[in-house]
């Protein structure tokens, strides 16, 4: 039988690939661009063999964000391991058709992308504090390194706000016509600032399909200086995820018209993907040790040797490491399941409702999730 999570999930695949059939463009005040390129791609598919969990040294990190938290219950919780929930003010639910998350990089503050624009929430009290209105709404939004600005693709250009304020900045140059202004599901800034990724599906009306495409921005020159195709025409790009040395970009990819799915690494050097991977959810330890996708199976990779280390029997929609590169989460089909990153002890489940998307604090154990089209939910993992 197949899960909630399977179905939203399905549903978002679906309708991104029936939007992109209806497309605008516009934007204001460009920042000068100079540079377009293309990539070809090429590289080589792993195969999982069976392998053991290793242990690896753990970093040190030191807490700072503080709640006043509210417990929830849940269906089975190991005792070395709770969850309780951070209450929301106002709370954000299915009524405001959010569709993406994502932290600040010291963790204070965090944003939701809705219909309406882009909603800007304090971590510390679970307060809004700001709304940005973007007329069309906003698929997906990133924060810079810094935390100073957020970054969002709007038509075909990146629109830029200050993060204290919501006063727009600029944009960056426009995409080129081919990229559809229709993307933007899925987004990321690469760790030292440079570079602003983002995709989705893209119409090919004369082959009546769609095709996955990624598009990247130079920050630092506003520039739209790649696009990157898949091989195949019907894939629809669901993830995405810098490595923590910005050497790497992994992407998660589905089909609409079947179960295949797959991960590719990009070089950010060339903009070519050297590797192939199972799994179209995807998620970096912060550490820089591990990686993991998701599909048939949760498989954990050394992210430097790409060598596989071990694999969860559990299936999901998302993954998330936390600050620290201990624990390992997973919404999957039926609930959400937490790991030791170390030794891959189940450290907790329950059959809360199904989160489409996770996300770690980068600096502290809270859990950030939202279902399709909402409501988020915010926990503490007391561990």
């Amino acid at each position: 039988m197949i899960g909630q999570s399977r179905v939203f999930r399905d549903m978002r695949q679906r309708l991104m690939s029936l939007i992109v059939l209806a497309v605008a463009s516009g934007c204001s005040a460009p920042i000068p661009a100079t540079a377009t390129g293309t990539a070809t791609p090429s590289g080589t598919a792993i195969a999982i063999p069976t392998a053991t969990a290793t242990s690896r040294p753990r970093p040190t990190t030191t807490q700072t964000a503080t709640h006043t938290p509210t417990p929830i219950p849940s269906a089975t919780a190991r005792p070395s391991v709770r969850l309780v929930e951070v209450p929301l003010s106002p709370p954000l639910t299915i009524a405001d058709e959010i569709s993406d998350i994502a932290w600040s990089p010291d963790g204070a503050a965090f944003v939701a992308t809705s219909s309406e624009g882009i909603h800007i929430y304090s971590t510390n009290e679970g307060k809004q504090t700001g709304m940005i209105p973007v007329d069309g709404g906003v698929n997906s939004a990133a924060f810079d390194p810094d935390g100073s600005r957020i970054y969002a693709l709007v038509h075909r250009r990146v629109a830029i706000w200050d993060a204290h304020t919501g006063q727009m900045i600029g944009t960056t140059s426009e995409a080129d016509e081919a990229f559809s202004p229709a993307l933007g599901h899925v987004a990321a800034i690469s760790p030292d600032g440079r570079y602003f990724a983002t995709g989705g599906t893209l119409p090919l009306r004369a082959a009546n399909t769609v095709v996955q495409m990624l598009g990247v921005w130079d920050l630092t020159t506003g520039d739209f200086v790649r696009e990157l195709f898949g091989n195949e025409l019907d894939w629809a790009l669901v993830d995405i995820a810098f490595s923590p040395d910005g050497k790497q970009l992994a992407t998660g990819s589905t089909t609409a018209f079947s179960d295949e799915v797959q991960t590719r690494l990009w070089s950010t050097a060339t903009w070519t993907f050297s590797h192939t991977l199972p799994g179209n959810s995807v998620a970096m330890s912060p550490d820089g040790t591990l990686l993991a996708t998701s599909n048939h199976g949760v498989h954990i990779w050394n992210a430097l040797a790409l060598e596989p280390v071990t694999t969860l029997e559990m299936t999901g929609d998302s993954l998330s490491f936390n600050f620290r590169s201990d624990l390992l989460t997973l919404s999957a089909n039926d609930g959400l399941h937490i790991w030791d990153a170390e030794s891959w002890e189940l450290l907790f489940e329950n059959s809360d409702p199904l989160a489409y998307k996770l996300e770690f604090s980068p600096t502290d154990n809270l859990l950030l999730a939202t279902g399709f089209l909402g409501p988020v939910r915010l926990w503490r993992i007391i561990h």
